[in-house]
């Protein structure tokens, strides 16, 4: 090593002594440099992260953002109408009504309880009303039951007897306030009336249940049927019109009666020939068998009433016709053929009249 060299080192590498250079530190100099530093350094971080959540806009510093803006818009417009305040007119300034009227204040409450009040009032009338139609018109749908059934008794006291027939055949008009009752009503008040008919005639005339059981039979066939098809519920597809095209013409209602007791009368005439046949005769002639009344009798008035009609027939078709030789061609011939000529009688007349006592049977009130 050279001597110049040697000058240059500092002194304590040769003896130990401190280092007079302020670049050279102790041990301890440095931990201290280096905890003050690591201080620094952590409150420098720390200030900065609080600066970024400051500046960082979360949902809830966004709401807080947002009132802070209402609070200072409020406030000035606060200040600005104490430091510049609106003069109104007298002119324009009402005088008349109440605080809620002059400030515009919402009534929606009591608004909405008023008409609250206005729909309970209406439903409770509503019903009182219902209530008092109903019972109108079941006062009056009793009446005239009361009134039908009256007729019915009187009509059936008038029977009449028709030539070329057996005696024991009766004809009466009684059917007609049935089907009235029936296509007015339903067909349970038809047949209702029916039966009451034949109660109270044969307590008037004393005569043989059998008659008037027959007779409650063969008609309450006829008004049921006819009652149940003239009524909507029989008909396909009637409840989903409202009105039909043609239900404004004046012979809607007659086309509909004649059509439904038409029917009636057709269909009835196949339990009638089995009621005649296997009730009605039968119990006849046990009651009087005594009397001479029985089936080979029956079976010759109905012979002989049946040469009468085949002698006033043409030859053509008195030839076709064939021979009785029992009941049931008699009842087929001469029974069936009698008790379809009485209904159509009575269909055409109930169609022709029912128009003018409808309003009387139904009750409908001036104020719908």
């Amino acid at each position: 090593m050279n001597s110049e060299n040697e000058n240059k080192k500092p002194s304590y590498f040769r003896d130990g002594s401190e280092p007079k250079s302020k670049y050279i530190r102790s041990k301890d100099e440095k931990r201290e440099s280096r905890y003050l530093r690591s201080k620094d350094d952590s409150e420098e971080e720390e200030l900065q992260k609080g600066e970024y959540r400051k500046n960082v806009i979360t949902p809830k510093r966004a709401k807080e953002i947002i009132l802070e803006e209402e609070m200072q818009n409020e406030q000035e417009t606060f200040d600005v109408e104490e430091t510049e305040p609106v003069e109104i007119p007298e002119e324009n300034v009402e005088t008349k009504g109440n605080a809620e009227e002059l400030f515009n204040i919402d009534n929606t409450d009591k608004e909405e309880d008023k008409k609250n009040e206005e729909q309970r009032a209406r439903k409770g009338n509503v019903e009182n009303s219902l209530k008092l139609v109903q019972n109108q018109a079941l006062i009056r749908m009793v009446v005239c039951v009361a009134f039908l059934t009256a007729i019915a008794v009187i009509l059936q006291l008038f029977s009449f007897h028709i030539p070329y027939t057996p005696e024991i055949l009766t004809v009466d008009f009684s059917t007609l306030p049935e089907l009235i009752g029936s296509i007015a009503y339903g067909p349970i008040i038809g047949v209702i009336i029916c039966i009451v008919k034949n109660v109270i005639h044969m307590m008037i005339r004393n005569t043989s249940a059998v008659s008037d059981f027959s007779n409650m039979l063969l008609n309450s066939t006829f008004i049921f049927i006819a009652g149940m098809l003239y009524s909507r519920s029989m008909f396909l597809g009637d409840k989903n019109v409202v009105q039909p095209e043609d239900y404004k013409r004046k012979d809607y209602r007659r086309r509909r009666i004649f059509k439904s007791a038409f029917f009636g009368a057709i269909i009835s005439a196949v339990p009638q020939f089995f009621i005649t046949s296997y009730i009605s005769y039968p119990l006849l002639e046990k009651l009087y068998y005594n009397r001479g009344l029985t089936v080979e009798v029956l079976l010759e008035d109905y012979q002989v009433c049946y040469e009468r009609v085949l002698r006033h027939l043409p030859q053509a078709i008195s030839s076709l016709m064939p021979e009785m030789t029992n009941m049931a061609r008699g009842i087929a011939f001469i029974n069936l053929p009698v008790t379809f000529a009485k209904l159509f009688v009575v269909t055409v007349i109930t169609a022709i009249i029912y128009k003018w006592i409808s309003p009387f049977l139904h009750y409908r009130p001036k104020d719908k």
